[in-house]
């Protein structure tokens, strides 16, 4: 180990993890009113403690990427007709998707009925993973993503409409070119 500190950490979580698997397989035999004596031989108790840090490591693995997730989720006004409504975006880092010189942010065409923008004559052709499509697209006023006190501010933003897209914890997929803004300013930017 590099250091004593780290030895220590790694000490710390073997004899944590000792003690909570323990502490399951016990209450595993207490559960199913299991005698744990001799009768049974180790490798079953071993494949039980396996089984249950197998579990526990899926388990992390699963928040963490949800982690991951939730920390690419911005909370965002968009102003469109006149209506502004708040909405949580999801900044894709691969979403290049360009109306000409303006950026696109994707959104369902639930949420875009809840701003009242209707769908336009205008389509624009999106590929994706399950091949190539048209989407209808239309112009909105103002886009605001706040990250911290003060918000970064587009304007001109296009907003494309699709019902094949999912969209679970946020309702808008911004476009890759709001991904690298970490500070805030109000200096207004138009794509």
């Amino acid at each position: 180990y590099p250091s004593a500190r780290k030895y220590c950490a790694a000490l710390g979580v073997f004899f944590l993890l000792t003690v909570l698997t323990g502490g399951a397989l016990t209450a595993f035999f207490n559960l199913f009113q299991v005698n744990y004596s001799a009768e049974y031989c180790v490798g079953l108790i071993i494949l039980g403690a396996w089984l249950i840090s197998f579990g526990a490591y899926r388990a992390i693995r699963r928040l963490y990427r949800r982690r991951e997730i939730y920390r690419g989720i911005v909370d965002c006004e968009i102003t469109a007709n006149g209506r502004t409504v708040s909405a949580k975006g999801f900044v894709d880092t691969g979403n290049r998707l360009y109306d000409g010189d303006r950026a696109v942010a994707i959104c369902s065409g639930a949420f875009a009925a809840s701003l009242g923008v209707t769908k336009e004559e205008k389509y624009i052709e999106v590929g994706t993973v399950n091949g190539r499509e048209k989407i209808p697209v239309c112009k909105i006023e103002r886009l605001l993503i706040y990250r911290g006190d003060k918000p970064n501010i587009y304007e001109n933003i296009t907003l494309g409409m699709t019902e094949r897209a999912e969209f679970g914890a946020y309702d808008l997929l911004l476009p890759a070119a709001v991904a690298g803004e970490e500070t805030c300013s109000n200096a207004s930017k138009t794509f």
